[in-house]
């Protein structure tokens, strides 16, 4: 590591007497005294006066400083004489200091007053009021007094602050006393003034220090417990109006107290803690020992505006808190290197204290899904870096405050508490506190505990995963009755180099076998590069408790066995299986189509966290192709065919007593569907637009959807609506609210608007009141870098505007420039885009941000290779399955055709057809059966019997003009190029025909148990109720549906996926319409897997969707035509055709003319498109069979658009 830049050694601080004062609310400006000793930190501070009190045995002396000398963050003090060694000295400075409005150091936060505050609080530049407070983690602490701001130089802290009489002034220890004070000038004498000290604080590290002052208001709880004689007080301030807020926060925190102070057998040491929510705020929240600090809408819930999400969200930032009230607090980290000793171990103990308050909320569950797979992905970039952080300088220090810092290392502790059992672990880490209480700790101190409290060698097994970059990837294979396992560091792109893959790590294997459903896990584990076990009879999982921080590649047919297999897997496991096939898919190693196809087999699913994991890969597949038009529409209707049950499931409305997780769902599900264009998430949102403008207190959604509400509208007017938004954010008084109103802007994608009104609003600083703080950016920037062109405009503004966005940021504060750029270039995914931001940084200072650039351009390399990689065949999948059909036996399937999909595309370069080709028990003699019953009436003619009775030489056997027709049919096939999928219920006849005459390859499927159910359930749900379909019974329903009540299942063989190139959807489908014209029935195996009722618009909606319309119809002419040209084969025989339109099957809907052919030998076409624009059937009626095709189709609602 490199040489650390800290300040020297040769003295240390033991106490800080710190005294405000002048704290000036029109100028922003403060003055102070502190004590301590002489090179020290100071930025943004005016040194006016220094002295040196000397008291040794002679008396007391003064030594006047010589010179003060003022570098960047540091002052020096110089005095005529040399200090003398082991010698206490006292350091007194005054100084004049600025309450900066950059959320760091001694600053002023504006909030939306309840009511009117005092007239001595400070005001903003708009008039609003201000109250001021601090925030010194990690270097701002020198923003506020003079001091040795560095974790190993601990000392104790007296302040007192004079402030308003009637205001309100709060800090780390409890009030000692409260004096009235008068403030005398040459011009003015102040009265109504106080001055507020405070206790002494325990040997802390100076950025654990705190204060706040203005219009604070509280409440207070107590906790269960007594300590040291008494309950301690837990009080939660919030300015005027918002205290009755924090009723929960302060309710988990005194429990969360109760517990941690049991758990590491070590008392909470302060006499109150108190939570304070401060208006504008950085981060999330802040550990000050005593004084919690965080961002308002973060730690109030409001019954009125709150998600009922939101006391999970409290409840794990108030338990990561007051977790490190021992982890940072009583225990510091030596140095910021090893930062993660703080926050590794909070989110740690903070998940384990929510685990045990709210086992029903699956914490652990929801860490694995958000926050450690967050880890894993950030991880595996070239530009991580190794939990042991290289930290050479305090100044660049916020740029670990990371995934790394938190999540992996939350999750290398997690893995290592599962190892050695976790009462073990906690018995360990008490030790570990205990032997360093109020002092400094390294890595080291917390091995050698943990190892005396296991008699295991800790250091060993754990060493590579805190001090080298990346984690492993366990490779399984099959090997003549072994299973061969083979380590290795897993990267975002698989384009390993022999010199990044030397790391060895330890990886507990966590292997299940699943002989018994609740098999035990075996505690085996992985210390060598490759090694080779007995494999299990039955299937088998790695990583069986899901704690392990390491991906799982398994052989592509185990995979797809585990994925049939889910009525056996926890919800971890499903989890723990996705997470690395996904990991997978996006690095390369594997497909994104395949991913694609096994995510289908989980459309049924009912777990929350499930659901929103796989939401969060067609996220970041929509995001990688977002600014491709052709792919992200085939992504979106994906996205929406897949959720599509779920969000009829969910709906709008919530259920009585269902779970937040359910409602978060919701939240994320709808938001998805909103995002992906769906026709009815985006009607009912501006139906209930309309519903809110006329009465919100009607409107009885959950909360959190209120943004897609008013988005709807913003979408729907852009121009006119988001100027009312920006205006209603100005009036709001709910912190809540003001962040909905921000999301639902920027989902507007008018490029005028963008820039003319969005932008300006997030990125400006006037006029004041009507832009953005630089603590409200975050939301507003993720928003619009998630879709184009946003993000190009985004980015384009950025730069054109960098000074200014620089100076709202801080003139100094690398660290808020390195937050929107980190934010606003993630989603960036071609070549031009990085190369754009290489040339726009090639002559810009980047050293507070460049680990921020490095992750951003790393992540294009990744996103770029990835498309570059899997286009093509992704492309080909969301062509081939494009819309989820409803029933089991397609979502099996999925699984299959991707991997054809992904083989084929390997290997040809145009495109193809894969028919899934379902062999129906019984089907055949159906078939015959319904042939005997048409053709009977007509049977002498066909027959070729004449008048008398003799023969005429003109009879054509049945069986003959069947195959006939196929074979016609197989001839246009091999003469079309273009692709598809198409899902053929075929009897063995049609099937032999298939695999022998059209395809080029095939693939059998497994014959398992869930396909065969699901291939019942797929013909059964076209024969049980016919009629609701708009179609009577049929000779051919009947006779599968008796077939089946027999006790037969329908699946005779295998399923079959013939591959068959090249040709086009329209083609495949005529095949179809060649069978269901030989059976002459209505098809009932072959009707559209979609349909829905006609459901008419409000006049709103109806505005919106007119373009949709005259594009569908367009679209349906253009189609209209090519079908005109492809020459009827049915030798006279009028045809109802099916066909396939973007991969979903249309059918005619309502009012069909009738005039389908003369009868006189010429094709006669008859179309009709509804009302929306969606092409619903056509009617093809060959020479001689006018009646016939002209027969009309009952009115079924049009193919459901997605």
């Amino acid at each position: 590591m490199a040489d650390r830049i800290t300040l020297s050694r040769n003295y240390k601080p033991s106490h800080y007497k710190l005294s405000l004062k002048d704290l000036d609310f029109q100028a922003w400006t403060y003055q102070g005294t502190t004590t301590s000793s002489i090179a020290l930190n100071a930025e943004e501070l005016k040194i006016i006066n220094s002295e040196l009190l000397d008291s040794n045995s002679q008396g007391p002396r003064v030594l006047q400083s010589t010179a003060c000398y003022q570098n960047g963050d540091t002052v020096t003090i110089s005095f005529n004489e040399e200090l003398v060694v082991a010698r206490s000295y006292k350091l007194v400075i005054e100084y004049k200091g600025l309450l900066n409005a950059q959320s760091i150091g001694f600053y002023r936060a504006q909030y939306k007053a309840l009511s009117e505050p005092p007239a001595s609080v400070a005001r903003g530049e708009n008039g609003s009021p201000c109250i001021v407070c601090t925030q010194f983690q990690p270097i701002g602490a020198r923003r506020a007094f003079p001091c040795f701001d560095e974790p190993n130089m601990k000392a104790t802290f007296s302040l007192d602050i004079e402030l308003p009489a009637d205001q309100t002034a709060v800090s780390n220890m409890p009030v000692a006393t409260t004096t009235t004070t008068t403030t005398t000038t040459e011009e003015t004498t102040t009265e109504g003034r106080k001055r507020v000290s405070f206790e002494t604080t325990p040997v802390m590290s100076t950025y654990l220090l705190a204060w706040a002052v203005g219009d604070l208001k509280y409440i207070e709880t107590w906790t269960a417990h007594e300590y040291r004689g008494s309950k301690i007080t837990v009080r939660f301030y919030a300015t005027a109006g918002l205290e009755q807020q924090g009723r929960f926060a302060i309710e988990e925190a005194a429990k969360v107290m109760d517990f941690f102070s049991k758990t590491f057998d070590i008392e909470y040491p302060l006499a109150k803690m108190d939570l304070v929510a401060i208006p504008e705020f950085s981060f999330g929240a802040m550990e000050n020992w005593g004084l919690i600090t965080g961002k308002t809408n973060i730690l109030i819930f409001d019954e009125k505006t709150s998600a009922s999400t939101k006391k999970e969200l409290i409840s794990s930032i108030v338990s990561h808190e007051v977790a490190h009230q021992w982890f940072g607090n009583l225990v510091t980290m030596d140095w910021w290197d090893e930062l993660w000793l703080n926050e590794g171990f909070a989110t740690w103990a903070g998940n384990y204290a929510v685990n045990h308050l709210h086992p029903d909320w699956n914490i652990w569950e929801r860490f694995m899904g958000e926050g450690m797979e967050g880890a894993l992905i950030r991880d595996a970039m070239r530009s991580s870096h190794p939990i042991l952080a290289d930290v050479p300088d305090a100044r660049n220090v916020h740029q670990v405050f990371d995934q790394i810092s938190y999540q992996k290392s939350c999750a290398v502790l997690n893995m290592l508490a599962n190892h050695m059992g976790v009462d073990t672990f906690l018995s360990g880490v008490s030790s570990y506190l205990k032997q360093n209480r109020h002092g400094n700790a390294t890595a080291e101190h917390l091995w050698r505990a943990l190892a005396e409290a296991s008699g295991d060698d800790i250091v060993a097994n754990i060493k590579p995963w805190i001090e080298k970059t990346g984690h492993p990837v366990l490779t399984v294979t099959h090997e003549a009755g072994q299973l061969i396992l083979r380590q290795s560091r897993f990267l975002a792109v698989d384009d390993m180099k022999p010199e990044e893959d030397e790391t060895v790590w330890w990886i507990p294997l966590g292997l299940r076998s699943f002989a018994e459903k609740e098999a035990p896990i075996i505690n085996l584990s992985l210390s060598e590069k490759e090694m080779a076990m007995t494999a299990p009879d039955q299937l088998y999982l790695f990583n069986g408790s899901g704690t392990g921080f390491y991906r799982v590649e398994y052989p592509r047919d185990h995979l797809t066995k585990l994925g049939q297999k889910q009525d056996k897997l926890s919800v971890v496991e499903k989890l723990t299986i996705l997470n690395s096939a996904s990991a997978l898919a996006f690095s390369g190693s594997g497909s994104s189509v395949a991913l694609l196809g096994f995510m289908q087999a989980f459309a049924d699913e009912t777990s929350p966290q499930v659901w929103l994991r796989m939401l969060r890969d067609f996220s970041r597949l929509g995001q990688r192709f977002n600014n491709d038009a052709e792919i992200f529409r085939s992504i979106q209707a994906l996205t929406r065919s897949v959720i599509g049950r779920m969000v009829q499931s969910l709906g709008w409305e919530p259920a009585a007593g269902e779970s937040h997780l359910r409602a978060e769902l919701r939240r994320s599900i709808l938001e998805a569907a909103f995002l992906c264009e769906s026709p009815s998430v985006k009607e009912a949102a501006l139906q209930k637009n309309m519903m809110y403008a006329a009465d919100p207190d009607k409107l009885t959604i959950d909360p959190s959807l209120l943004y897609l509400v008013w988005a709807a509208g913003a979408k729907a007017s852009p121009a006119d609506v988001v100027p009312t938004l920006i205006d209603q954010w100005q009036q709001s008084v709910s912190t809540e609210s003001r962040v909905r109103f921000v999301r639902a802007m920027c989902i507007v994608q008018d490029p005028d608007v963008l820039r003319r009104l969005v932008l300006p609003f997030i990125y400006g600083t006037t006029p004041a009141g009507r832009v953005l703080r630089p603590t409200e950016m975050r939301p507003a920037i993720i928003m619009l870098a998630k879709q184009w062109p946003a993000r190009r405009l985004q980015w384009e503004h950025v730069k054109t505007h960098w000074d200014a966005v620089v100076a709202k940021m801080g003139t100094s504060s690398s660290e808020g420039v390195g937050r929107v750029l980190d934010v606003c270039l993630s989603a960036c995914t071609d070549a031009a885009e990085a190369e754009d931001i290489d040339a726009f940084f090639a002559e810009k200072n980047t050293e507070g941000f460049a680990m921020t650039l490095a992750k951003v351009k790393d992540g294009i390399l990744n996103s770029l290779k990835e498309i570059i990689a899997t286009r093509d065949a992704l492309v080909l999948f969301v062509r081939l399955v494009g819309v989820r059909p409803r029933h089991g036996l397609n979502q099996l399937v999925g699984i299959w055709v991707a991997k054809v999909g992904d083989a084929v595309a390997r290997r040809v370069d145009d495109v193809f057809v894969v028919v899934v080709v379902v062999v129906v028990r019984g089907l055949d003699d159906a078939v015959n059966g319904a042939l005997d019953g048409v053709v009977a009436p007509a049977r002498e003619e066909v027959a070729g019997v004449d008048d008398n009775g003799v023969g005429n030489g003109r009879g054509v056997d049945k069986l003959a003009r069947r195959r006939a027709n196929l074979q016609a049919a197989a001839v246009i096939l091999k003469e079309q190029r273009d692709g598809a999928i198409v899902l053929v219920f075929a009897g063995a006849e049609l099937a032999d025909f298939i695999f022998k005459d059209v395809c080029l390859d095939l693939w059998v499927m497994e014959q398992s148990e869930g396909i065969v159910r699901g291939v019942d359930e797929a013909v059964k749900m076209r024969l049980v109720k016919p009629e609701a379909h708009g179609d009577g019974p049929h000779d051919l329903d009947v006779q599968l549906l008796a077939h089946f009540e027999k006790g037969h299942h329908f699946l005779a063989e295998p399923i079959h996926l013939a591959l068959c190139r090249p040709v086009v959807p329209k083609v495949f489908v005529r095949l179809a319409a060649n069978l269901e014209a030989l059976l002459e029935v209505r098809g009932p195996l072959l009707r559209p897997l979609y349909r829905r009722r006609r459901r008419r618009s409000s006049s709103a909606a109806s505005a919106i969707l007119g373009r949709r319309r005259r594009r569908r119809r367009r679209r349906n002419d253009e189609l209209l035509a090519a079908l005109a040209k492809i020459p009827a084969v049915g030798g006279g025989v009028g045809q109802t055709q099916r066909f396939l339109v973007g991969g979903r099957l249309g059918e005619k809907s309502g009012g069909a003319r009738k005039d389908g052919g003369d009868g006189g030998g010429r094709d006669g076409v008859a179309r009709e498109v509804d009302e929306a624009g969606g092409l619903e059937a056509v009617q093809d009626g060959a020479g001689g069979g006018g009646a016939l095709g002209g027969r009309a189709v009952e009115e079924e609602g049009k193919v459901n658009e997605l």
